[in-house]
């Protein structure tokens, strides 16, 4: 944003992660010191474009996070959704949920009506709030109560339901997307296998419809991630492992609107914990395509 790059990063698992703006060049201009998590998007509804990103907390013995927005300009810190005010572990509780993680929060942005959208992973859900009120306006889980039905719609398993997905996104007409991990997938909706997903939404007859899959024949169990891009085709992207044997840290995939492969990438392991999420861009310093 602003021909800046805004990334969350650390010096390994073990250290506390930091929010950083830098310049194409690798220069750091600006950096929030913190225990940030999961997420560094930038939020395009504020004419600062502050950064969202959470921060975890433990409330009544439960751990759970916070959504956190970094404002740039002043290098301060503001926290617009609690989520241990928003759900109730006493109800709201999933397959993976515990007491030292009840939540797992692990995308937050906006969407396309002046919304926050955010990702749960351990409650199976996608919520909206309103940007300016921060009143809650939709769940759609798996897992949790949830205000829409899933219906099949093109799911070759006969199931559209999601379960303790990544990167989940609204798109900008309207559907909503997620790379869905499948790891509390019940036997009797096929188990543990991945898929990128697309929903959508009917706000009169409540119902959440899968539009568009692209199940990749394995199961991926902590991270993946998914764009739709302009020209209509998606990045699924999924960590290798689970019950991937291939030697990678991410295995990417462009599939087009009907679900069928254009091209595939295996990102080399790191010795690290692997990567986390897969995003297009057309860009980096401002380089461009000649024809």
């Amino acid at each position: 944003v602003d021909g800046e790059i805004v990334c969350l990063s650390s010096d390994g698992m073990a250290s506390p992660a930091g929010l950083h703006s830098i310049d194409t060049d690798g220069n750091t201009l600006v950096t929030a010191d913190g225990t940030f998590n999961h997420e560094a998007r930038v939020d395009p509804y504020d004419s600062n474009f502050p950064v969202l990103t959470y921060a975890d907390e433990t409330e009544s013995g439960v751990k759970t996070q916070k959504v956190v927005s970094w404002d740039r300009t002043t290098n301060t810190l503001s926290y617009p959704i609690d989520l241990a005010k928003e759900f109730d572990p006493t109800t709201d509780w999933g397959a993976m949920s515990s007491t030292s993680d009840w939540t797992h929060a692990n995308s937050a942005g906006t969407g396309n009506s002046n919304n926050y959208v955010l990702g749960i992973r351990h409650l199976s859900a996608i919520a909206s709030w309103d940007h300016d009120t921060l009143e809650k306006q939709w769940v759609l889980s798996s897992e949790i109560d949830s205000d829409f039905t899933f219906v099949a719609g093109v799911a070759a398993s006969g199931y559209a339901e999601m379960y303790n997905m990544h990167d989940a996104q609204q798109t900008s007409n309207g559907t909503v997307i997620a790379f869905d991990n499948g790891d509390s997938r019940p036997d009797a909706e096929g188990g543990t296998y991945s898929r990128g997903v697309e929903y959508e939404l009917d706000f009169e007859a409540m119902t959440a419809t899968l539009v568009w899959e692209f199940v990749t024949g394995e199961y991926s169990m902590h991270a993946g991630a998914i764009t739709k891009m302009d020209n209509g085709n998606y990045i699924v992207a999924e960590s290798c492992d689970g019950t991937i044997t291939t030697s990678c840290n991410m295995l990417v995939w462009e599939v087009d609107a009907s679900g069928k492969e254009v091209a595939k990438a295996i990102t080399p392991q790191n010795g690290n914990m692997g990567s986390y999420r897969t995003d297009p861009w057309t860009s980096i310093g401002g380089e461009a395509i000649l024809r």
